[in-house]
Parts: C-alpha cells; sequence; structure tokens
C-alpha cells in the first residue's frame, strides 16, 4: 500500500521511477484474501548508473525471516540490491535502518554504511544482534 505514496512523492523530489521488483519470500504469510507470498522493492534511480550483473531478474527468491525483528529483511535479499547498485568501498545508507540487515549487508560486501532509526527497539536489536 505504501507503494502508492511514496512513488509520487519521489517523484516530485526528483527520482525516477524504474519498475517495480518483486521479492518471492517463499511462503505465504498471514491474512484472509489471497495471502501474500510477495513484497514489492520500487526501484528508483536519481542520476544515471548501469547495474552491475544485468542477469539478475526482477524477482528475487529469498526466504523471509521469521520471528525477527518486525518487516525484517533477510541479509541475503539486501546484498543482492547493494552489490547491484554499489561497489566495495561505497556509502550504504539506511535512515530506517530497523533490524540493521542492510548495514550487515553491506558489511559483508566491504561496504561503508551508517544508518539510524527513531526506534530505541531497533538500536536495541541491532546491537543484541551483533553480539551473537
Amino acid at each position: 500500500e505504501t507503494m502508492f505514496y511514496i512513488k509520487p512523492i519521489a517523484e516530485k523530489v526528483g527520482f525516477k521511477f524504474w519498475k517495480p521488483i518483486i521479492w518471492d519470500k517463499v511462503t505465504i504469510g498471514m491474512g484472509y484474501h489471497y495471502r501474500a507470498r510477495h513484497e514489492y522493492i520500487l526501484f528508483f534511480e536519481k542520476g544515471k548508473r548501469k547495474l552491475n550483473d544485468l542477469s539478475v531478474p526482477d524477482i528475487l527468491t529469498c526466504k523471509r525471516v521469521y520471528r525477527g525483528y518486525p518487516t525484517e529483511k533477510p541479509v541475503k535479499l539486501i546484498e543482492t540490491l547493494i552489490s547491484q547498485s554499489s561497489n566495495e568501498n561505497e556509502l550504504v545508507v539506511d535512515p530506517f535502518f530497523g533490524s540493521g540487515a542492510t548495514l550487515v549487508a553491506a558489511n559483508n560486501l566491504n561496504r561503508q554504511a551508517i544508518g539510524c532509526d527513531i526506534s530505541e527497539s531497533a538500536h536495541q536489536h541491532f546491537f543484541d544482534r551483533k553480539n551473537i
């Protein structure tokens, strides 16, 4: 539902929308009507940059995280997105880092990473995760 609000806002501030990428979570989620097995990732661009691997499809299959932080995304999924759109030692920014998956994925791929989150529980979850 958020994509219907975000797309016009992003375009208004200068981002070009290219396409939705589908995250296939492999198993269906909760609900009553056509239970979702996927989420949309909106692919925007500001400026012009070629993706690093043109053989990557627009449907990314990766099992969802069970019993993790609310709306947590798998590190493997985020690694695909980061590796497509950046190079080693470049900066990855996540202004709503939640579980910290983006920061972990960036670190795994030798990128610099910074992030913030308004939720204190997100910070606690991330630091607890790092101590595992």
